[in-house]
């Protein structure tokens, strides 16, 4: 992808947040149209750049808004479908008590976006907990018809030491039930009890409120994905990052739970990147909790796991995050 197309992506991200100040309008020469809209399909995001258009802030001419339009119904048909699903896992999953949070997608496009069509996602991510995680999974096989995408090497290993479980459905829909929140060292060391102690954000679905991961938590949550997710660079939870943090949270609360679980200079990087891609402001108190961490032995050592083609899966089964010093 050029970095033209990615550059211009990045902008339109921006769009909206506090001290976005693109040159105005964006223009896209006809020569550049096809990776740009590749990039904003990647990137799933076709219904921000719906709005910069109609804003005047990205100039298109009328094929290529047309054909941006055409892809942007598209996936929000895929978001419906994906809504729909999102709802009916959270009314199983409350009616037999088994505790969950809805994590981005849905859950953060109703929290931090002006307007949910403009936060588009792939599938329904849930968070549950290790003890109730066997049980969930099970439930939202057996009444949704779900099937696991991969076996678990042994029964229990997935409730354990997985990241979590993809279930796909018989339409092409998937479930990815997470244990944790990042693969790898990072994972292995976060506080995933202290994820379900305070009181969950409440987030309408079709008329049902569905448990999510309160502000401060996706924060957090979407920083670790803009950095650990691996492969190319992923603006949508940069933007996700900026957009919660600008919401505002008990900055103490969260500094606590990023320290205690190591993962305070992964949030770091995620903060310092939003500043360098998106170029937009970032509250004085998240700035200062949060950028400028030393890079420890320990996050030279989990970083390493986690590579700009992809996750080594091997190198973050061997590793023991336990046995690392900081």
């Amino acid at each position: 992808m050029s970095s033209s197309a990615l550059q211009l992506a990045a902008a339109v991200a921006a769009h909206g947040l506090p001290g976005a100040r693109p040159d105005l309008p964006l223009s896209c020469k006809s020569a550049c149209w096809d990776a740009l809209r590749d990039e904003l399909v990647d990137q799933r995001l076709t219904g921000l750049a719906v709005e910069c258009v109609d804003h005047g802030v990205l100039a298109l001419d009328p094929s290529q808004y047309d054909e941006l339009l055409s892809l942007h119904e598209q996936q929000l048909a895929l978001d419906l479908r994906l809504e729909r699903l999102l709802r009916a896992t959270a009314r199983l999953l409350d009616r037999d008590a088994i505790a969950y949070r809805a994590l981005k997608g849905a859950a953060v496009g109703r929290m931090a976006y002006a307007h949910p069509e403009l936060r588009s996602f792939a599938d329904v991510d849930l968070l549950l907990p290790g003890a109730q995680f066997d049980d969930g999974v099970e439930l939202l096989c057996r009444e949704l018809r779900l099937t696991r995408r991969f076996d678990e090497p042994r029964t229990g290993f997935d409730r354990r030491f997985g990241k979590g479980v993809c279930l796909s459905a018989g339409d092409g829909l998937e479930v990815d039930v997470h244990r944790t929140l990042a693969a790898g060292p990072y994972g292995a060391m976060l506080d995933v009890d202290a994820l379900f102690a305070p009181e969950p954000a409440r987030i309408p679905i079709g008329g049902y409120d569905v448990r999510a991961l309160p502000v401060g938590l996706a924060f957090v949550h979407a920083c670790l994905h803009a950095v650990l997710g691996g492969g190319a660079l992923r603006i949508v939870p940069l933007r996700d990052a900026c957009a919660l943090a600008n919401l505002g949270f008990d900055i103490d609360d969260v500094l606590s739970l990023c320290t205690r679980s190591r993962v305070l200079t992964v949030v770091g990087i995620a903060v310092e990147r939003v500043r360098d891609v998106l170029a937009v402001e970032l509250p004085p108190a998240v700035l200062a909790a949060f950028v400028g961490t030393r890079l420890s032995r320990f996050d030279r050592w989990a970083l390493s796991t986690y590579r700009d083609e992809g996750p080594s899966y091997s190198a973050q089964a061997a590793a023991d995050p336990f046995g690392a010093t900081a």
